[in-house]
């Protein structure tokens, strides 16, 4: 990411942009939004509320299958 997208991310709270519901919104979850910019860029010092099992996740069924199955195509 670029210096520019993370100044303007940084800057977003007191730009007077994040106004109605939508802000409100994206301003209740601001310690989410941060987590996941810094989840994204693969750093491993983030915590989160997940623990690997040392298990395989389930397999999970092919979108074209689900939108069979519910009717959809």
């Amino acid at each position: 990411m670029s210096g520019t997208s993370r100044s303007a991310l940084d800057a977003l709270p007191g730009s007077g942009q994040l106004t109605g519901a939508k802000g409100k919104a994206i301003t209740s979850a601001w310690t989410g939004v941060l987590r996941w910019r810094e989840l994204s860029r693969m750093r491993r010092d983030v915590p989160i509320a997940w623990q690997a099992t040392g298990h395989v996740s389930p397999a999970i069924p092919k979108p074209t299958d689900v939108v069979e199955k519910l009717g959809m195509w």
